[in-house]
């Protein structure tokens, strides 16, 4: 995975090279991924006190947190896969099933796994828990609100402006963390990796702010009058110090990430394969007794129909969240488990081939009102397969207007059903449709309910 590591340092040449630096060498991560990023008044002293076998490139940056970070993602290209490291990381350690923390000796395996479990589920940025402290560490991640900490954290350089801090270098790491929240609505954090660090430690790239602890009150004021659904501030009497604590509770829960803002038509893999697919895929379907759709049970919310309306079937299979259950595999896995392998094989033809997915919903006639798709999670693949006429899929770019109409016959489509509203047009005759898609889940582990490819 082509992912490269950003280290902003500021008057701490000796302590980078004694502890990150080394960090990262001892964890055999290649010199070729590592930048360091530094002003111009420092440079030669760098250069001097770093040994060159240890990291790629000394870059000079611009002076601050924030205007480095912001100098970094405008150096590295867009989509760039960037983990951002802080100077004085002295170790990454791994809660253990004894409830210990160990050192982690391959950082390589580690990091490539935050990468790609952040775009398994469909985030923007991902991190690790604050402290190594192995008594409130948690296996696995979560992905709902939980702070990222700025010592330790990779992105995708999406360039995308809703991300951008509004505030000063303090804090800064808590008002990123709402950023990527409040624009994807989901963030990993793995509970069980933590850096040993020393926060506020002597130098370093907010050396030139010596009243920072002080300050942090003020900022956390900024922050709390912007965000007051999701944060409260406490206060530190160990360090006299102010800071800020994430409301994770309903509260600060969203229902689905926004992540694309287009819709656009995939391309079928191999269309010779296709046609076999969906013939072999249309003769079960025709066999199949597919429920009809219905609204609500008492006391668990709206229902399907409550959302689409109830003209036509439906059924879905793969893993989302079940009703009094959470996060689970669908009984319609086993009990339609043909059909289900049908589904999957056909699917894995019009997807992207890097895209996964987690559930497909199985429609029959269904003539859905306008909705948006509140418990999906980023993208979702759709198209309509059968011997029918009409049936566009309308969609809304914003949530007024006429929206835009789409031919799914036969032609998959990739869209944020989520974000943007949208509805079936009217048609007749025989009328499937298949969406591919993820949910976001609550705190689940990685390495289940990906059936793509």
């Amino acid at each position: 995975m082509n992912w490269i590591i950003a280290i902003p340092s500021y008057k701490r040449p000796e302590q980078l090279q004694k502890k990150t630096l080394t960090t990262l060498y001892n964890g055999k991560v290649p010199a070729s991924k590592i930048f360091v990023f530094v002003v111009a008044e420092e440079e030669a002293a760098y250069k001097a006190a770093l040994n060159p076998e240890y990291y790629n490139t000394l870059i000079v940056g611009h002076l601050g947190l924030d205007n480095q970070r912001n100098f970094i993602m405008k150096h590295f290209p867009k989509n760039q896969l960037i983990l951002f490291v802080d100077d004085d990381i002295m170790k990454l350690m791994n809660r253990t099933d004894d409830n210990t923390v160990a050192m982690i000796e391959d950082l390589n395996p580690m990091i490539t796994k935050g990468f790609e479990v952040m775009k398994r589920e469909g985030a923007n940025i991902w991190g690790i828990y604050p402290t190594a402290n192995p008594f409130y560490m948690k296996a696995g991640y979560t992905t709902n609100l939980r702070y990222i900490i700025g010592a330790f954290y990779g992105i995708k350089n999406t360039k995308c402006k809703a991300y951008a801090l509004k505030y000063s270098d303090n804090q800064e790491d808590k008002e990123r963390t709402l950023r990527y929240w409040i624009k994807d609505g989901i963030v990993v954090r793995f509970n069980d990796i933590a850096p040993k660090t020393s926060y506020y430690a002597a130098g370093g790239i907010l050396a030139n702010q010596p009243d920072r602890i002080q300050k942090t009150k003020d900022y956390t004021g900024y922050l709390i009058a912007e965000f007051p659904q999701y944060l409260r501030q406490v206060y530190k009497k160990a360090n006299g110090s102010y800071d800020l604590l994430f409301r994770t509770g309903k509260i600060a829960q969203r229902t689905a990430p926004i992540l694309d803002t287009g819709i656009h038509s995939l391309t079928i893999r191999d269309t010779s394969t296709y046609q076999t697919a969906r013939t072999l895929l249309l003769e079960e379907l025709r066999k199949t007794n597919i429920p009809k759709i219905k609204g609500g049970m008492p006391n668990s919310g709206p229902g399907r129909g409550d959302v689409i309306g109830q003209i036509g079937r439906t059924i879905v299979f793969g893993y989302g969240m079940r009703t009094f259950k959470g996060y689970a595999e669908f009984i319609s896995n086993k009990r339609y488990a043909y059909l289900f392998k049908l589904l999957v094989a056909f699917g894995n033809l019009i997807v992207p081939k890097d895209w996964t997915y987690q559930a497909i919903t199985l429609n029959h006639g269904v003539e859905a009102k306008k909705h948006k798709d509140s418990k999906n999670c980023g993208d979702s693949v759709i198209i309509g397969i059968g011997d029918y006429t009409g049936g566009d899929l309308r969609v809304w770019d914003t949530d007024e207007g006429d929206g835009k109409e789409y031919n799914l016959h036969d032609t998959p489509y990739m869209f944020n059903g989520a974000l943007h509203y949208h509805q079936t047009m009217p048609f007749e005759g025989e009328r499937y449709t298949m969406i591919f898609y993820k949910q976001r889940k609550e705190g689940g582990t990685d390495g289940v309910s990906m059936i793509g490819i």
